[in-house]
């Protein structure tokens, strides 16, 4: 997995410097708040274990509401950590200081395993390293060039990057701090942020004609956060709270220029929002099998108003007109992001 950044060209460092940015919203996400509350993944100790060749094999455990997904514990074969978490879908690297957010991302990581899969129509050929930073001192340490902007210090996030040493994975830090308890918000926070990482993962692997920079970012971004959402949408009032404060005053942003609020910590969150709420008017409409259908269509000529044309039988220009038209009456109807949300979720 070293090596994996020597597999792509050299326009490899603009796609990841873009990839990064993501990890801003995190900041956000793993805040303490109230939401909807959604079954979660034990995030107690699993009861059944065995050892085998040197590898314990934690067996599944399934309950009447959990269930504890199977995962082996070993040393690690990277240099930078000393233990691995190994299930069948995830590798979670990690050191001493955080095991308890391994074990919850492993379990987190294959319960929503079956959303990437059912959102974006496959995986990736391999399974998905997560790396654990115990804070972002220690990415600092290891990637001094490379860290993902920071609201603070002591912030949480983490991003999906191809960057030496690690290469090819998602790069966490500082997701469980000291005193915090491990409750049905913590945990749909770690799926989501898998779920949204991941997706990020998932579009690199699986619409390589279309990686940055030739689809626009608040494609990738507006699909890893419908991804999130759909496994745990605790926090809706993020993104589509400003979205339709904007939308319902003046109509949303257009597609050509939307990707210019990513660039300024001021309008980040309407970058998230809008994105977001374009793919979910998409999915809202025309099923997920619309988005994938789109996706498939972008991917096959790499031409965007091409694949508009013949997933909707509309220009993207006639699109964006009748988008822009139906999603203002709905900002205006909706009295909250949450609501908003909601409201586009059911394909109002």
């Amino acid at each position: 997995m070293k090596k994996f950044q020597h597999l792509f060209p050299v326009g490899i460092t603009i796609l990841v410097l873009a990839i990064v940015s993501i990890a801003a919203f995190y900041f956000f996400l793993l805040k303490p708040r109230v939401g909807t509350e959604q079954t979660i993944a034990s995030s107690t100790t699993p009861t059944a274990t065995t050892t085998t060749s040197g590898m314990e094999i934690t067996q599944s455990v399934t309950t009447s509401t959990t269930t504890i997904y199977p995962y082996t514990t070993e040393s690690s074969d990277n240099q930078y950590f000393s233990t691995a978490y190994e299930s069948s879908h995830y590798k979670v690297y990690f050191n001493s200081s955080d095991e308890e957010t391994a074990r919850l991302l492993v379990q987190a990581g294959e319960d929503v395993y079956p959303v990437d899969i059912r959102i974006y129509g496959a995986g990736p050929p391999n399974k998905t390293m997560i790396y654990v930073f115990h804070s972002l001192e220690n990415i600092r340490e290891l990637e001094p060039t490379h860290v993902p902007p920071v609201a603070s210090p002591d912030s949480s996030g983490g991003a999906f990057d191809t960057f030496p040493p690690l290469g090819d994975g998602l790069k966490a830090y500082n997701l469980i701090r000291a005193g915090t308890q491990v409750d049905a918000h913590l945990i749909g926070s770690l799926k989501s942020f898998i779920a949204h990482e991941g997706g990020h993962r998932y579009f690199w692997y699986l619409y390589p004609a279309i990686r940055k920079p030739v689809r626009p970012n608040w494609l990738d971004e507006g699909i890893a956060m419908y991804a999130g959402l759909e496994v745990y949408n605790g926090n809706t009032e993020y993104g589509f709270g400003v979205a339709r404060q904007k939308i319902s005053a003046s109509g949303p942003v257009s597609l050509a220029t939307l990707d210019q609020l990513q660039a300024s910590g001021d309008t980040l969150e309407l970058f998230y929002g809008e994105s977001a709420a374009f793919i979910q008017y998409i999915v809202g409409r025309y099923g997920e099998q619309g988005l994938g259908n789109f996706l498939h269509n972008y991917n096959q000529s790499a031409d965007l108003n091409d694949a508009f044309v013949k997933t909707f039988n509309m220009t993207e220009s006639n699109f964006e007109t009748q988008y822009s038209s139906n999603i203002q009456k709905l900002a205006s109807q909706a009295t909250s992001g949450t609501e908003f949300y909601l409201l586009l979720k059911n394909g109002s």
